[in-house]
């Protein structure tokens, strides 16, 4: 898997995750064999891709727009947005094998696919005729090029046989026709057997082909219409002349002189919402011979601005064309970028209507947070905040057994009980408690210390798919919420991360070297090794390392792969790893996410690697966006449809195919809200933006919370600290009365003195504050008119939209709503009194 580094411009070493330094885990094979499809590609494989589910399971990949899967020797491309299923609950684009293209075969059962390379925006599948030749080089085969955005499927046809190209559909196939212009004329006046009806026969305006229609079975040509039997219109083009043959719901292609077709074929949907007009088409034509066989994803970072630079390796003539989601449109870096309008909008995700952009390359801008290590404003209270630590730090137990203690609670929830630790040093360190900070964050590095610690043996490197793994996640795959099936390492190795951060900021790096949990070390340290580069030469730093590059790696190494969780085409990461997902793949906690490359860029700062601290400063600033354009539902119009966007403010779980309002765990919008809210750290104030859209889902979560059997429990703390950021005065009565309580219940991640630094530091209400970090797209309105659509406001896919709080609209306030939501309604209902200005 291939990533180039671009005008970084940092000095100094990389101490984080040398690539060349060997992981200090024991080794360990992994129970899940290698699949045959996993093919040429070798360890360290990336466990968590778009295209994970091609070589594990049996269901779709999801490459947007099209979801793919390898079936025996057939390729199965499926357009979902026609099938999609709306609800309040939930969003889907089901799968189904709209066409399949490949070799016929007896044995379908068995697969007969290889992936032969991948990289962040393309694989590439090999399928092998079932007809053997003598020589492996000259064999018939097919070579699929999945990529993401493309509005093709690409297949080529390569080697000696008679195998025969057959395209067959799970709807049939009613007719083929050679045709530059457009389809057949659907009009029954057009068919003699209809000629007595009105209106359009072939097929009617629902898709349905009359038994009057007489079909057309052949065509010879290099550009074809293919009419499925539900009516959807298929444009399928040929690199040299083929002729199409039709037998039944088969069609069989073949080269246009006879025998086997050897060539490239590639396969476009139009989607009948728009038809096949004359511009349509042409523009169709004048990409299709251009196609992705590769990738590099790029970066440069100039202080607090990140430009992402995605490159395609384009093979064959002519202009290449990529489809784009709205959170790429958003964030476009300059007036450079060229759409193609005839394109706009034809084609659909679940994340939205889909740009066409032309050109290999993209270029997109990314603010990066300022947030650190502290709050970005001093603690109104600091009074309360030193009287909660001073009892917070009163209730650290420094006998605990830490290994015994680690192994007991899980990776999952050791790591929150650390990063809790590592809250407290903060809260302290935030309010000139330099003692209390320095004995949190010793029981910080105490609680970090056996995941850092291979004597421990909590942790194994797994030789066979490449990652650090916990050893009862590799001996039982529901253990550690699938640890060791690579599900959530992001989540889980985050909260250690941020622990050992702050650890090694307040204490200092000698604190690796000296400290008796971790200061073994690899190398006798030589005098002019800075202490940065010490502390990452102890045992702990290097395990730490490992940690950190299994899921924040900056490039492919020799044991970890390139960024294992983070899709950078969608934005944000996924969680699945080598679980087989029918929504292709998912993540629930996109909280979660940010909080582990927050936690990494501060590992970097801390150790003074400013390669690591910027390259996971940008990983975050991605996770963000993502999280507010796909996650959070405020924007009017909403990117998913209603009644699913008009009931919910926030999607608990978002899939490649699928959103739900539901969390993996439980049925409410408290939990959806709250789950993709923890752990509340400084950074939290840049994903929980702009005001009124978290006053909104604040009076969604009370709403739920307080009718639930959870009112008081550790739900009920996280809910106290979303209500600070719209009302940090009743949040801090609110800490403060906890704190009256002998033995408050709250989450794994919170304590009472975070909790007061984190409320007593929220911007009060009438303080104007950047609401939203993420950077608009001037030149949307001009390239893509059609975006307005959409977005509602085609200069920026991030404009923000009228408040949905009652309160947060004067008009509304005047007529005497002051509570709930107004600006749309609980029903979607958009009152007048709502603020369009």
């Amino acid at each position: 898997m291939a990533a180039v580094r671009n005008g970084l411009g940092v000095a100094g070493s990389y101490v984080l995750a040398p690539g060349g330094v060997r992981p200090p885990w024991e080794r360990a094979t992994h129970p899940l064999a290698l699949d045959p499809r996993w093919g040429k590609v070798s360890a360290p494989r990336a466990t968590n891709a778009w295209w994970t589910n091609l070589v594990v399971g049996d269901a779709a990949s999801v490459a947007t727009p099209y979801a793919v899967r390898v079936k025996g020797r057939m390729v199965e491309v499926g357009y979902g947005p026609p099938r999609r299923v709306v609800s309040r609950k939930a969003v889907s684009d089901p799968f189904a094998a709209d066409v399949a293209i490949g070799f016929e075969d007896d044995d379908a059962g068995r697969s007969a696919a290889r992936l032969v390379a991948a990289d962040p925006l393309t694989a590439t599948v090999e399928i092998d005729a079932p007809t053997r030749t003598i020589l492996r080089r000259h064999r018939r085969k097919c070579v699929a090029r999945f990529a993401r955005g493309s509005p093709y499927v690409t297949l080529e046809f390569v080697g000696d046989g008679r195998d025969a190209v057959v395209l067959t559909s799970s709807s049939g196939v009613a007719s083929v026709e050679a045709d530059a212009a457009g389809p057949t004329d659907a009009s029954c006046a057009a068919h003699a057997g209809c000629a007595g009806l009105g209106g359009d026969c072939c097929p009617t305006a629902k898709g349905v082909f009359l038994d009057c229609c007489v079909a057309k079975d052949d065509a010879t040509g290099n550009k074809f219409w293919v009419v499925l039997g539900d009516g959807t219109r298929w444009r399928v083009y040929a690199s040299r002349e083929a002729t199409l043959a039709r037998h039944g719901k088969r069609v069989t292609i073949e080269d246009a002189g006879g025998g086997a077709f050897v060539g490239v074929l590639r396969a476009v949907v139009v989607p009948a919402r728009r038809g096949a007009d004359e511009e349509l088409v042409r523009s169709l034509d004048s990409y299709a011979t251009a196609y992705a066989v590769g990738s590099t994803v790029a970066w440069r970072i100039d202080g607090d601005v990140a430009t992402l630079r995605f490159d395609w390796r384009v093979q064959g003539d002519g202009t290449f064309v990529a489809l784009a989601l709205p959170h790429h449109v958003a964030s476009f870096s300059s007036n450079a970028t060229t759409y193609d309008p005839a394109l706009g909008g034809i084609w659909t995700s679940v994340k939205g209507d889909l740009a066409a952009v032309v050109g290999p390359t993209w270029e997109t801008t990314e603010k990066l947070s300022k947030i650190s290590w502290f709050a970005p404003r001093k603690s109104r209270d600091s009074t309360a905040v030193e009287i909660l630590v001073q009892a917070d730090v009163k209730g650290l137990d420094k006998g605990t057994d830490e290994p015994r203690l680690a192994a007991y609670l899980g990776v999952y929830s050791a790591g929150k009980r650390a990063a809790r630790f590592a809250g407290i040093a903060v809260a302290a360190a935030a309010v000139g408690l330099d003692d209390e900070a320095r004995v949190a964050a010793e029981a910080t590095l105490r609680a970090v210390a056996p995941w850092l610690d291979p004597a421990t043996r909590l942790l194994v490197y797994d030789t066979t798919y490449g990652g650090v793994c916990t050893r009862a996640g590799l001996d039982d795959s529901r253990a550690d919420f699938g640890n060791g099936y690579y599900n959530d390492h992001h989540f889980h190795y985050g909260y250690l991360a941020y622990a050992a951060a702050v650890a090694l900021k307040l204490l200092g790096p000698q604190s690796f070297v000296h400290h008796p949990a971790t200061r073994r070390r690899r190398r006798r340290l030589e005098t002019t090794d800075t202490l940065a580069a010490a502390a990452a030469e102890t045992l702990a730093g290097r395990a730490l390392a490992t940690l950190v590059a299994d899921v924040a790696s900056d490039e492919p190494t020799a044991f970890f792969p390139f960024a294992r969780h983070k899709d950078f085409y969608d934005g944000h990461s996924w969680a699945s790893g080598l679980f087989a997902m029918a929504d292709g793949r998912s993540q629930e906690s996109v909280s979660e996410a940010a909080n582990c490359y927050y936690a990494v860029s501060l590992l970097g700062d801390a150790l003074d690697d400013a390669r690591a601290r910027d390259f996971a400063r940008l990983l975050l600033a991605l996770e963000l966006r993502a999280a507010k354009t796909y996650w959070h539902i405020y924007s009017s119009p909403s990117i998913y449809p209603a009644p699913f966007s008009s009931t919910n403010l926030i999607a608990a779980v978002v899939g490649a195919s699928d959103v739900s309002a539901s969390t993996w765990f439980a049925d409410g919008p408290a939990y959806a809200h709250l789950v993709n809210a923890l752990p509340f750290s400084p950074v939290t104030e840049d994903l929980l933006a702009p005001r009124a859209y978290v006053a909104a889902a604040a009076d969604d979560v009370a709403a739920s919370l307080f009718h639930s059997e959870d009112a008081l429990g550790p739900w009920h703390s996280l809910y106290i600290e979303m209500r600070a950021v719209v009302d940090p005065a009743a949040a801090t009565r609110d800490v403060l009365g906890l704190a009256l309580d002998d033995d408050p219940t709250l989450d794994a991640t919170q304590s009472l003195s975070a909790m007061m630094y984190w409320a007593t530091t929220r911007p009060p209400p009438d303080e104007a504050t950047d609401d939203d970090i993420m950077g608009t797209a001037p030149a949307a309105a001009a390239a893509a008119p059609w975006l307005k659509d959409n977005f509602g406001n085609a200069s920026s896919a991030t404009e923000k939209f009228p408040a949905l709080a009652c309160a947060a609209n004067p008009k509304c306030v005047n007529l005497g709503l002051r509570h709930g939501n107004c600006c749309p309604t609980p029903d979607g209902t958009m009152l007048w009194c709502c603020d369009s200005t």
